[in-house]
């Protein structure tokens, strides 16, 4: 289903640094989700943009050096808090 994301993207292309540019949108699961977990499916938790923000600085050779370890670190936390969510909302 198009979206806002598309759009955007539509917006934005053949722009100039579009590597520093991640355009995340809603995603319809056709459930009834709670907040948190609309966030997780739409990759706009705060683990996903810290995860983002990681990636994107990789340019950085400070956080170079840890960027798997911390993408590894907020991955994990992405999947307990599904796990997490799920418990919680049956």
């Amino acid at each position: 289903m198009a979206g806002y994301r598309t759009e955007i993207q539509g917006l934005l292309f053949h722009r100039p640094n579009l590597d520093r540019v991640s355009i995340e949108g809603y995603n319809e699961e056709g459930t009834t989700t709670t907040p948190f977990s609309m966030m997780l499916c739409n990759r706009t938790s705060r683990f996903h943009v810290a995860a983002a923000a990681v990636r994107g600085g990789s340019r950085n050779p400070q956080i170079e050096v840890k960027r798997q370890q911390l993408t590894t670190s907020l991955d994990h936390a992405v999947k307990k808090a599904h796990v997490i969510d799920l418990y919680l909302s049956c």
